[in-house]
């Protein structure tokens, strides 16, 4: 039922996104009608607007540098908070977005930023880390490939909670994978995830 409702709300929210072009833009409050604007973004930039749960409700890749701006219909969204994401490469700056009965406003001046994690193999050591500068909090899943069927079964699994991470080292065995799968989850419903061949 939940899938369901966030198949709708998403469908709702991009229709009413493109007819909400047409209305008179302002200064990011025009009642349950929002602008999101950043004064520059890079190409191949990806936004996204998710909610609470992290569920994405709306997604765009930017095909061209420069300026962004849209305005977004949150009228049939539940009262609460949202954030809209911006990630160019590694980097992703998060925008508060606050619906009420009233009105929705998104606040570009409070930019939360978060860096996507790094993966590297040296040898059979595998060094994960994340450039942070608050509380860090990943959850990391090492699957290795069984040569006979061919499947990733988990092999080590980390919850990694830290005030100043500096990354994680995990040795891999040789003898009992050659191809190994990192996915790492991040606080903010990030899902991350590479294949690595000793």
């Amino acid at each position: 039922m939940k899938k369901i409702l966030n198949v709708l709300v998403i469908a709702v929210l991009a229709i009413n996104s493109l007819n909400a072009n047409n209305i008179t833009k302002g200064d990011g409050d025009l009642g349950k009608y929002t602008e999101f604007k950043l004064d520059f973004v890079e190409k191949n930039s990806k936004v996204v607007l998710k909610d609470k749960f992290s569920s994405i409700l709306y997604s765009e890749v930017i095909e061209n540098a420069g300026s962004y701006s849209k305005n977004f219909d949150f009228s049939l969204l539940p009262e609460g908070y949202y954030f809209f994401e911006v990630t160019t490469n590694k980097v992703t700056n998060r925008y508060p977005v606050k619906v009420t009965e009233e009105f929705a406003k998104v606040n570009t001046k409070r930019v939360l930023k978060s860096y996507a994690p790094t993966v590297t193999l040296r040898s059979n050591l595998l060094y994960v880390s994340q450039l942070t500068t608050g509380l860090t909090k990943l959850k990391i899943y090492i699957y290795a490939k069984d040569i006979e069927t061919n499947e990733f079964n988990l092999l080590k699994k980390e919850l990694v909670k830290d005030q100043n991470f500096a990354g994680r080292i995990f040795k891999l065995n040789k003898n009992k994978a050659t191809s190994y799968k990192v996915v790492i989850k991040t606080k903010n419903g990030d899902v991350f995830e590479e294949l690595v061949n000793l």
